[in-house]
């Protein structure tokens, strides 16, 4: 056997190596006419395979996304984060109508479907394709494709939990009809009211709905008040605020209204700006797509849907109250919010609060059924998980900033209130 890099002669015939690189072929030809002979040489020519490239490894990833929505908009960055972190990856635009869907998913030849699928029509259509498909819709409740989707039960607590800081104890939630995640968000929503001993309402007209706000306010309007109010999304929330402000009610002095999405268009553009549970949008549609691509490996799908916890609320004027009837106490709690992450203690708090530390505290708890002192754990808790999730600083910088000081008192307090040290909380919303 004779080599050359490029050839092998056996037996008087000559085999392609597979170190041959057609791009030089033209190159060494008269070197190896020269070298082996005319004939041979021209027999070979003749009978050598073309190389081809090799087989793309793109995966082909089709999106469908309802755009208006300030959280699929968030779904769909990262979607184009993920495709960015894997060059592999393309992604290709879906049509809205669903009569041309089926016939351009078969034409595009896609490998796997990540959308918001959120009617039984276009459920059928990715299921029809016959490709790996993950859904990031929570509107329908029926489990048929897998899915990647809010913890909507978590952002009706986490929505409760902020109205009832602010001191209200009568709390309603404003539904939208027929969708899933207004359910689960209702669902949490009444748990962590119950448990906060407030009492729920419920509103029965649906507000994105109704015809007029005083339609509307047939059923807000007969709600105890001071009321805080849960939409099931912002732009439900917007509508109960505009239309409380359309016939005189004060918000936030006589009704508090929370959103969910934090979408800044809806927020921010309401007569008094909206607070808004935030959600992870981003991370919804960065983990639709790890999931897609385990399945198009072959992967088994998860049996239950992959829920992503909300991440806070956003402030704004909507629900930036205190709904207390006792001066003293609200004194107490303004203080307490503006000072909570400084190196404050319960006997700096007295020194502008008129009362002793006993009866503070027994007022304290007969209204909002915590001590002083735990609603400063709670406030610096809180303040230490946004900063955990939304900054690149240490932890032992975020006990600091957060007012415990040091890292062993914030990982003491953290692990006790969250059942995660710091760094545990932290891993649950970074790649």
């Amino acid at each position: 056997m004779m080599r050359d890099g490029f050839l092998e002669f056996t037996s008087g015939t000559f085999t392609a190596s597979p170190a041959f690189v057609f791009t030089e072929r033209r190159k060494r030809f008269a070197d190896l006419r020269e070298r082996f002979g005319a004939t041979k040489l021209w027999a070979f020519q003749s009978c050598l395979p073309v190389p081809r490239p090799k087989k793309s490894q793109t995966i082909v990833i089709a999106c469908q996304f309802a755009f208006e929505w300030g959280y699929f908009r968030a779904i769909a960055i990262g979607v184009s984060r993920f495709r960015r972190d894997h060059p592999n990856v393309r992604l290709v635009s879906l049509p809205e109508p669903i009569a041309e869907l089926e016939s351009v998913l078969r034409r595009m030849h896609v490998n796997g479907i990540v959308g918001a699928l959120s009617s039984p029509e276009l459920i059928e259509v990715a299921r029809g394709v016959g490709v790996p498909a993950v859904n990031v819709s929570n509107r329908v409740k029926k489990i048929v494709l897998p899915r990647v989707i809010t913890d909507d039960a978590a952002a009706g607590r986490l929505g409760a939990e902020h109205l009832l800081e602010r001191g209200l104890r009568d709390l309603a939630f404003a539904p939208f009809r027929h969708s899933a995640y207004s359910t689960e968000r209702e669902r949490g929503f009444h748990e962590a009211v119950e448990a906060g001993g407030a009492r729920f309402h419920r509103i029965q007209e649906d507000p994105r709905r109704a015809t007029t706000p005083e339609r509307m306010m047939r059923s807000i309007g007969a709600l105890p008040k001071p009321v805080g109010i849960l939409a099931c999304n912002d732009r439900c929330g917007r509508h109960v605020l505009e239309s409380c402000l359309e016939v005189g009610l004060r918000v936030p002095d006589e009704v508090a209204v929370l959103g969910v999405d934090d979408d800044p268009v809806e927020c921010e553009l309401t007569p008094v700006p909206l607070s808004s549970v935030r959600l992870q949008g981003e991370q919804v549609g960065y983990e639709a797509c790890r999931l897609l691509l385990r399945l198009i490996e072959g992967k088994a799908p998860p049996k239950l849907p992959i829920l992503i916890p909300p991440v806070g609320v956003t402030v704004r004027r909507s629900s930036d109250v205190i709904a207390v009837s006792d001066a003293a106490v609200a004194q107490a709690l303004r203080l307490i919010r503006e000072r909570a992450t400084e190196s404050m203690t319960i006997a700096s708090l007295l020194r502008d609060v008129p009362l002793s530390r006993r009866v503070l505290e027994t007022r304290f708890r007969e209204l909002l059924g915590r001590s002083p002192y735990a609603e400063v754990m709670r406030l610096r808790v809180q303040w230490a998980k946004q900063l955990l999730t939304e900054t690149n600083l240490r932890v032992s910088e975020v006990a600091e900033q957060s007012g415990f000081g040091e890292l062993r008192r914030l990982s003491v307090v953290f692990r006790a209130k969250t059942g995660l040290t710091p760094s545990e909380y932290r891993a649950q919303f970074r790649q």
